[in-house]
């Protein structure tokens, strides 16, 4: 184990739609913790026939969740 935490602010897809429909996401969920038993979900973000780079940022609310 690791003694140290690493803060992601900002995760950046790459996607394309047009390119192959079947395996184009469109809904992402992002969940973090300290283990795989312990995930929680922080983000979730819908993608409507998205092409480009879509940005999901990662900063925390005010409540410091």
């Amino acid at each position: 184990m690791w003694g140290f935490i690493l803060l992601w602010q900002l995760i950046v897809l790459y996607v394309v739609f047009k390119l192959d429909e079947s395996y184009t996401p469109s809904k992402v969920s992002i969940r973090a913790g300290d283990g795989f038993h312990n995930l929680k979900e922080i983000k979730t973000v819908e993608l409507v026939k998205p092409t480009g780079y879509p940005c999901l940022e990662l900063i925390l609310g005010g409540e410091g969740q």
